[in-house]
C-alpha cells in the first residue's frame, strides 16, 4: 500500500459481524500463468496489466527485481515473463504500483511510488523496447506532488496526465509532463471541500476534459469526483456522502459514449461499508450498480475497474469470496451486467491460485479475463492469472 495516508481499514470485529458467508458459486476457470518468487523476477504484484496490440501483458511488481525495489515486466499469453526492467532504487525509481501504458513505438510509460533523487517522492519513466528507462519527471514534493499511485493517461499528442497522492499544497496534484519531460502542475488541490488524496487516475473525454477523483474531502468528507479542463479549471461533478452511498473512490473513472461515469468506492454502500459500484448520470445523478455485503459476495473492492464493450464491468474484491485467509477470505473476482446484476466470476482461495488481488482485469477480445494476485501461488509472491469463462 502507498506510504502516505492511506485509506482506512475497516475495524476487523465490526466487519465480521457484518459478514455472512455462503457457498461461493465459481463462473470461470482460473489458470495460473506465471509464479512470481520474489527475486529477480519480482514479488507482490500490486498492479494490474495492460495489453499491447499483439496481445501481449505488461505489469509491474511492487518488490524484487534485481535491487529489490520492484519490477517492470513482460509476460506472454503462454506465461512466458521477461523483466524488462529492475529499478535501483535511487534516482530511477522504486516500488511501481500501477501498470505501466503502452504509447507510441511499443514505449512502457509509468510511475514509481518513490525513488528519483534527495526527495524520494516518486518518478514518470519511460521504458523503450530494449528496455532502457528514462526519467522523465522527478517529483520534489511542493509544489509539483509526491507519491504518484495511479498509471498517468497519454492524450493524442504525447503528452501525459496524472495524480499524485499528496504535494502540491499537500492535498495532492494533478500534473502534466510534455514529451520532453517539461511538467506543469495544472491543479494543486486545496483539501476540505475542495477534495483530497486522488488515489484514481484520471481519464480524458471526448471533450478533452480530464475526469478524476478524490478518495477523501468534499462535502462530506468522503471523496469527489470532478472534471477538469487542459487550461486547470475544475468543477466537482459529485460529492460522495458515505453511509447508503460509496465513500473514498479508488478507481479511475469510465466514461461510457454517452457521458456516464462509471468507478468503485472503496467502502460505503450501506450497513456493511463493504464498498460499493458507482454510475453517476450525465445530468449529475448518482446511483450504486451495487453494494457490496462481504462473504461470498466480497468487500473492500481493489483499485480500478474494466468495462467491456457490451457495458459489462469487472473488477476486484481484495477480501471475501470464502472462508480463507484467516476467515475474511481472499478476494473475489467480479462482474456486474449493465442492470447491476453481480456474477462472482472466482473464489480465491489463498493457496497456489493467490490471494488478495488490489487491481482490476482485463478483458481480451475472446471474453478471457487476466490480472494479478497481490499473494498467494506456489511462493506466496503472487501470480498472474486467467479466467475463462
Amino acid at each position: 500500500m502507498p506510504r502516505s495516508r492511506a485509506i482506512p481499514v475497516i475495524t476487523v470485529l465490526a466487519l465480521a459481524a457484518a459478514m455472512s458467508f455462503g457457498p461461493v458459486q465459481a463462473k470461470s476457470t482460473e489458470s495460473v500463468l506465471y509464479n512470481f518468487t520474489g527475486g529477480a523476477d519480482g514479488g507482490n504484484p500490486f498492479a494490474g496489466l495492460t495489453e499491447d496490440k499483439d496481445g501481449n501483458f505488461y505489469g509491474a511488481a511492487s518488490d524484487g527485481g534485481a535491487s529489490g525495489h520492484g519490477a517492470i515486466y513482460r509476460i506472454a499469453p503462454d506465461g512466458t515473463l521477461t523483466v524488462l526492467y529492475s529499478f535501483a532504487g535511487g534516482s530511477d525509481g522504486a516500488n511501481p504500483l500501477s501498470a505501466p501504458i503502452v504509447g507510441a513505438h511499443g514505449n512502457l510509460y509509468g510511475v514509481t511510488e518513490t525513488g528519483g533523487g534527495n526527495c524520494n517522492c516518486g518518478t514518470v519513466y519511460r521504458i523503450s523496447r530494449k528496455g532502457k528507462e528514462k526519467v522523465l519527471h522527478a517529483f520534489t514534493g511542493q509544489p509539483d506532488g509526491f507519491d504518484p499511485f495511479a498509471s498517468p493517461v497519454m492524450d493524442k499528442q504525447g503528452n501525459l496526465y496524472g495524480t499524485t497522492l499528496s504535494g502540491g499544497t499537500f492535498y495532492g496534484s494533478v500534473y502534466k509532463i510534455a514529451p520532453d519531460g517539461t511538467e506543469t502542475v495544472l491543479y494543486a488541490f486545496a483539501g476540505g471541500n475542495d477534495g483530497d488524496s486522488p488515489y484514481p487516475g484520471l481519464t480524458i473525454g471526448k471533450d478533452g476534459n480530464l475526469y478524476g477523483a478524490t478518495s477523501f474531502g468534499g462535502t462530506h468528507g468522503f471523496g469527489t469526483v470532478f472534471e477538469l479542463t487542459p487550461s486547470g479549471t475544475k468543477t466537482i461533478l459529485y460529492n460522495f456522502a458515505g453511509s447508503a452511498d460509496a465513500a473514498s473512490p479508488s478507481s479511475t473513472p469510465i466514461l461510457d459514449r454517452r457521458g456516464n461515469i462509471y468507478g468503485i468506492g472503496k467502502f460505503g454502500g450501506g450497513s456493511c461499508n463493504c464498498g460499493a459500484v458507482y454510475e453517476i448520470k450525465s445530468s449529475g445523478k448518482e446511483k450504486l450498480l451495487h453494494s457490496f455485503t462481504g462473504g461470498s459476495d466480497g468487500f473492500s473492492p481493489g483499485y480500478g475497474l474494466t468495462r467491456d464493450k457490451a457495458g459489462n464491468l469487472y473488477g476486484a474484491t481484495t477480501e471475501g469470496g470464502s472462508e480463507n485467509c484467516d476467515g475474511f477470505g481472499c478476494g473475489t473476482i467480479f462482474k456486474l451486467a449493465p442492470d447491476g446484476t453481480e456474477t462472482i466470476l472466482y473464489a480465491f482461495q489463498g493457496g497456489p491460485d493467490g490471494s488478495t488481488p488490489d487491481a482490476a482485469p482485463i478483458v481480451d477480445a475472446l471474453g478471457n479475463l487476466y490480472g494479478t494476485a497481490n499473494y498467494g501461488g506456489a511462493d506466496g509472491d503472487g501470480v498472474v492469472f486467467r479466467l475463462t469463462q
